[in-house]
């Protein structure tokens, strides 16, 4: 005995089956990315951390070859001090840092970096006029006291010369 509806039957049946598989290929596929997506954001964020960690680490050993730059710079005021040399290891510091600067991107981070060095080097510039300006105050105060000394003895001489003067006409 068959049954009279069995057409309509097995349509159902199989749009059930056509219903149950999309809807269980659904839940399945949610399942898989709520767990995939995930991992692959955590993967993309740890990498991200590592940057971050790293340039934070380079910024640490920037600000402190910075700083042993700038004692070296501050150096160069003191009496004694081998000039010549201070500023070849100043220099010798500059170019060090610069070779470590990280490649240049289109972050403002490598700009920063240079100015800094640009300034350090600007200041070391200055430091070298402001020594020489300072030999040369010496040399003018050596000249000033030389040239005292000098009118010293014309005025003396004028003295002289009038004393001379008058005991001839005597």
């Amino acid at each position: 005995m068959k049954a009279k509806n069995e057409k309509e039957r097995n349509k159902s049946f199989l749009k059930f089956i056509a219903l149950f598989v999309v809807t269980t290929l659904l839940v399945i596929g949610a399942i898989f990315l709520n767990y995939r997506v995930p991992h692959k954001e955590n993967a993309l964020l740890r990498e991200r951390a590592k940057k971050i960690e790293r340039e934070i680490e380079f910024q640490r050993t920037f600000a402190s070859e910075i700083n042993n730059t700038r004692n070296l710079l501050d150096s160069l005021d003191l009496k004694g001090q081998n000039l010549s040399y201070l500023n070849d290891l100043i220099g010798q510091k500059l170019v060090k840092i610069q070779s470590g600067l990280p490649a240049k991107d289109s972050t403002f981070r490598y700009k920063m970096y240079k100015n800094i060095l640009d300034i350090l080097v600007d200041y070391q510039k200055s430091k070298k006029e402001l020594n020489a300006l300072s030999d040369a105050q010496t040399q003018i105060k050596d000249y000033q006291i030389e040239l005292e000394k000098t009118q010293q003895e014309l005025e003396q001489a004028k003295r002289d010369l009038d004393i001379l003067r008058v005991s001839r006409r005597r």
